[in-house]
């Protein structure tokens, strides 16, 4: 017998197979070679699939080249033999079969088969009611369902979530075996915005690690009709989001940079230089609000606190600055030379003053009998008009504004057109260089008081209107069409500057045209002043936010001011007062340059005129033994989580 058997060597020490001890390495096998299980000397080749023995040779010779047969003994059985192969290439070193024995993975299967034909037999002998003492228990309830669920499945209907139940035996041992996933049941109910089995129902591109998640991961039921099903322990989510802290102040991670401005706001109202400038103008002293809630409606706060509308909180300063900001359209630029027929102006327009002058004189000559005045020899013609061309009529033309000789006839040729035709031949120039013009671009424009402007430009003259109009609206102005803004959020404002930003990028007067009219300081209406300009991310196509947006969106937080309004004095505490009212949490920043950000089109390119809010902020008051911070607080998991409409077995229908 083999010493190392001697020495106590056991037939479950795995090690023995090891490369540097055994060249019979078959962990898996269901039998091993009865001399390794006596003497710890197995064989090369193993036993057999059928259980008999593998081999009764050392080695299998092998022919060289010589034509003599060779000894191939493998190094581990010690190598080629002193003997050598017989000559008709038999090994020299033959022994008597041995009797191969099961392996420990065979005795473990056998020992499995057992277990699982026990535990088959306990699921068909408890599976229905037992009664033990004077009372009657399930022994497979598993409790109480949560209150709202429980109407969907009444009392003994588990098949209604478990198909096992009423699948028959085969189901229910399957079941005992396999992992449940409640998560397509569940679904017949509930609904996400995203895939339900993502986790948060989205797919991040930074974590394409994270596995899918069936919904009885988080959510436990059974535990009792009140129990707090959504409940979910913070342990859950630091099992994705890192090691669970016990501390919200000391283990929580910091808030980004900037947080929570971290987009631009939809209007451009510059905290710093209202509190710190223009309410301490004594001027206004007595429009200036006096605290944030005088601007914030804190009656509708929720997650954000809307400032309250134009016309209660901005008018009574700003409502005469949109009426000075008129729109020109088009204004007569200047002109080298008449391109006009006389005639034909006279056709269209009929005589001018000069026209009359000069029949007067005929008369006056014809009733005196004197003669006839000679024709005024046509003199070297004098551009009334010594202006450059708007940059929308440069647009509309296509020619540089600043060059004569190019712009003198297509000008003209409008100008006739124009006299002619009223506004038509303007709005069919619009339709033609912007593909998306709206019929409120010329909203409320006279065909008449165009046709007069006209023909006073086709003569060489200011267009004189014979009233100024007060009330806003389209003007003739000497050499200029003009729109003067009637009030705040004007249709036709809002057409202009909307077409304007479908300007093509890759054309410089289209831009031009684009930029001088949403120009913050110059700009017509001055709408672009307060309302941000900003880019699509996935278009870059631009848009003007013409209503209030509360920010950045963030699906996943959560947080209420209606919560936080009270024990912060919201109402009272002064805008100026650092550190108190609404400046606790959002404290001015004097050093960012606010007004600039805007100016890239790219809303998150933003310098907020806010100070990034700390955690230290919130722990003053959300730390241990003081107010809840646990993860639920400020943290949703689902993506826009809802029910759905036939949940109730058919179609909700409202009449």
């Amino acid at each position: 017998m083999n010493d190392k058997r001697i020495r106590g060597e056991s037939w479950t020490d795995a090690t023995r197979f090891r490369h540097d001890r055994s060249p019979y390495e078959r962990p898996v096998a269901r039998l091993r070679c009865g001399r390794g299980a006596l003497w710890s000397k197995p064989c090369v080749r193993g036993p057999n699939p059928d259980g008999t023995c593998g081999g009764t040779a050392d080695c299998a010779p092998a022919k060289s080249a010589a034509g003599r047969y060779e000894c191939r003994r493998p190094a581990a059985l010690g190598g080629p033999c002193d003997e050598g192969p017989a000559p008709d290439g038999r090994c020299a070193i033959r022994r008597a079969p041995c009797a191969p024995r099961p392996t420990l993975r065979a005795w473990r299967g056998r020992f499995a088969l057992v277990a699982f034909a026990a535990v088959v037999a306990l699921v068909a002998a408890f599976s229905g009611n037992v009664q033990v003492g004077s009372t009657g228990i399930d022994m497979i309830d598993p409790g109480p369902l949560f209150g709202p669920h429980a109407g969907f499945a009444p009392e003994g209907a588990c098949a209604t979530c478990h198909e096992a139940h009423g699948g028959g035996i085969g189901m229910l041992v399957s079941a005992v075996f396999t992992g449940a996933d409640m998560t397509e049941r569940c679904t017949t109910c509930h609904a996400f915005a995203g895939d339900v089995r993502a986790a948060h129902n989205t797919a991040f591109a930074e974590r394409p690690d994270v596995p899918e998640v069936a919904c009885n991961q988080c959510h436990k039921e059974h535990n009792g009709a009140e129990a707090p099903l959504t409940a979910i322990a913070d342990a859950a989510c630091a099992s994705c989001h890192g090691d669970p802290f016990d501390d919200f102040a000391t283990g929580h991670p910091p808030f980004s940079e900037g947080y929570p401005y971290v987009r631009e706001a939809a209007i451009k109202f510059d905290h710093v230089s209202h509190v710190s400038k223009h309410f301490a103008d004594p001027k206004v002293a007595d429009l200036a609000p006096t605290s944030c809630a005088a601007c914030h409606d804190v009656t509708t706060a929720t997650d954000a606190v809307r400032p309250k509308g134009y016309v209660e909180m901005c008018d009574a300063c700003h409502g005469n600055q949109i009426a000075r900001r008129d729109m020109v359209v088009l204004r007569l630029p200047e002109l080298a030379a008449s391109e006009l027929d006389a005639e034909a102006v006279r056709a269209v327009c009929g005589p001018t003053l000069a026209d009359f002058e000069r029949l007067e004189e005929r008369m006056e000559a014809m009733e005196a009998g004197s003669p006839m005045p000679e024709d005024e020899t046509e003199e070297a013609f004098d551009s009334v008009s010594l202006d450059e061309m708007t940059p929308l009529a440069a647009y509309l033309l296509d020619v540089a504004p600043d060059d004569m000789d190019a712009y003198g006839q297509p000008m003209q040729d409008l100008v006739m057109a124009l006299a002619e035709d009223g506004s038509t031949p303007l709005m069919a120039l619009l339709e033609d260089r912007f593909e998306t013009a709206s019929p409120n671009l010329l909203a409320g424009l006279n065909p008449e008081l165009v046709k007069r402007i006209a023909c006073a430009w086709a003569a060489n003259l200011e267009y004189e209107a014979p009233a100024d109009p007060d009330t806003g609206g389209w003007v003739g102005d000497y050499l200029e069409l003009r729109y003067r803004p009637i009030a705040h959020a004007g249709p036709v404002m809002r057409a202009w500057i909307e077409t304007a930003l479908t300007a093509p990028e890759d054309d410089d007067r289209a831009i031009a045209f684009r930029d001088a009219l949403i120009d913050p300081k110059e700009g017509a209406g001055a709408c672009t002043k307060c309302h941000a300009v900003s880019a699509a991310t996935d278009t870059g196509d631009l848009t003007v936010a013409w209503t209030y947006a509360s920010g950045a969106e963030r699906p996943y937080h959560r947080y209420s001011h209606r919560a936080h309004l009270n024990l912060v004095d919201a109402g009272r505490a002064g805008m100026a007062a650092s550190g108190g009212g609404c400046q606790f949490c959002h404290r001015l920043d004097p050093e960012a340059d606010f007004a600039a950000s805007f100016d890239d089109f790219d809303p998150a390119t933003f310098a907020s005129d806010f100070q990034g809010i700390r955690i230290e902020t919130c722990a003053e008051c959300h730390a241990e033994r003081a107010v809840r911070a646990d993860c639920q607080l400020c943290h949703r998991y689902h993506l826009e989580a809802t029910f759905k409409p036939d949940m109730m077995g058919g179609n909700i229908v409202q009449e």
